[in-house]
């Protein structure tokens, strides 16, 4: 079994025994190396700001004190780099759509915690040309209420213009029933609040799994870059 220290044993007092955390990805056991173990918690995390480097996915309270939560896909990259080619590196990618770059920046790393890849527009038609040279994604997620093009208009332009299947979300400050019902029209599958982080996530794995035999974006690539 692979062992990945966490922290610069160089750094650290001369010690005869160090602390090892035993962890897994799918099956793919790895041993990380740590100063202590100070406690064990089993909590639903909320990330409330973005990493600063690959090794952190972000931060959140756990007990009321800044926790800094690790991306255990980059340990195992580091461990185990067949097996994580070969499992981890199959992430759904999102096409995060808004015009405001508060919620962006707010949604990004909450989709990156949850495990998808974010491509991010910064508006309905930067998105539907972004869609029409190539792009590929496996969801798309976008604000119902922007200007120019709204999400009711993106979600047409997809569908009836290039025949995109891919699901589609949108976002609303309040996904009331006359929304539902105006999006379902134009091919949106569900509307969440953009501030109901659970229902974002839920919403997003549920229009994924209903479609587990459709290509997967990174399948997408890989087509692309063998035909090329």
């Amino acid at each position: 079994m692979p062992v990945i220290p966490l922290v610069d044993m160089a750094d650290e007092p001369e010690r005869d025994e160090w602390a090892i955390m035993i962890v897994g990805v799918s099956g793919e056991p790895m041993g990380l190396v740590v100063s202590s173990i100070v406690d064990m918690v089993s909590e639903r995390l909320e990330l409330d700001v973005a990493g600063g480097s690959r090794r952190i996915l972000g931060s959140c309270l756990i007990r009321g004190e800044t926790t800094e939560v690790i991306d255990l896909a980059h340990y195992m990259e580091l461990a185990r780099p067949e097996a994580f080619q070969r499992r981890h590196s199959r992430k759904f990618a999102v096409l995060l759509v808004d015009d405001r770059e508060f919620f962006r920046e707010m949604l990004r790393p909450v989709l990156a915690a949850a495990g998808y890849d974010v491509i991010v527009a910064h508006g309905a038609r930067q998105a539907f040309t972004m869609a029409r040279e190539g792009a590929v994604f496996d969801v798309v997620l976008t604000d119902i209420e922007m200007p120019d093009m709204d999400g009711y208009g993106l979600a047409a332009a997809l569908r009836e213009d290039l025949r995109l299947q891919v699901p589609i979300i949108g976002m609303d400050s309040y996904a009331g029933a006359g929304v539902s019902q105006t999006a379902s029209a134009v091919g949106i599958g569900a509307v969440v609040g953009k501030f109901d982080r659970r229902g974002l996530i839920g919403a997003l794995n549920a229009a994924l799994q209903e479609r587990p035999f459709k290509e997967h974006a990174l399948e997408q690539r890989v087509r692309k870059e063998i035909a090329a």
